[in-house]
């Protein structure tokens, strides 16, 4: 059962969720600005940083929703197909220094990635949205062309070294786990930086943004 979900975890992490999170979320404050309903949150007693870190919150929640969601038809799927086999047997990890854990071990190990790249995905998509808010349609289309791009990159990073520093190329955390990872000599801790400082840039940019905008226009 094991490759099958590995190997169902990758797609869903690579391709399924960044569109998810693009559907749920890309335009999370360009459609409230287009349809008016922005300048009513504004004239309430709240600060622009609680309005846009609610929402944040309430779209990285919604997109760790269907995460789980995913991934649990992943488990119930293989499950169906392959059995569910025994929780205890022992699953060989790392890259150059290996360890044996156990399987429920390894599938808290790979939600908890999953978790991480679902955080770096709702900030990345939430500073598009701030940055497109005039256009609903441009705030997509962004979002669909960075997860395209990621894959044309991917195929090219073994010739271009420097596009090892670009984020959608190290969003399959777990690859890392059973030395899968597509670029070459980039370990689980350098994937993880690039993720979060992607994350934090991110993220305080849309704060600046949204606070120092007009949007009453």
């Amino acid at each position: 059962m094991l490759p099958f979900a590995l190997d169902m975890g990758s797609l869903f992490i690579s391709v399924f969720i960044p569109i998810s999170v693009i559907i749920i979320g890309a335009d999370i404050v360009s459609t409230e600005i287009s349809n008016g309903t922005m300048k009513t949150l504004l004239l309430r007693p709240l600060g622009r940083i609680t309005i846009i870190l609610s929402k944040w919150l309430a779209f990285f929640i919604a997109s760790i929703g269907v995460m789980i969601f995913s991934n649990v038809l992943t488990f119930i799927t293989s499950s169906l197909f392959l059995g569910i086999g025994n929780w205890n047997d022992h699953i060989v990890i790392g890259s150059d220094q290996f360890t044996s854990v156990p399987l429920w071990q390894f599938i808290l190990i790979s939600y908890g990635l999953n978790f991480f790249i679902v955080l770096v995905l709702t900030s990345v998509i939430l500073f598009i949205s701030v940055l497109f808010q005039k256009s609903i349609a441009l705030s997509i289309n962004m979002s669909m062309a960075m997860i395209i791009l990621g894959l044309i990159f991917s195929n090219l990073q073994s010739q271009i070294t420097s596009l090892k520093y670009i984020f959608v190329l190290h969003l399959d955390l777990i690859a890392h786990l059973h030395n899968q990872f597509a670029i070459q000599d980039a370990t689980l801790v350098f994937s993880v930086t690039i993720l979060f400082i992607t994350a934090c840039l991110s993220l305080t940019t849309s704060f600046i943004l949204f606070k120092k905008r007009d949007m009453l226009v």
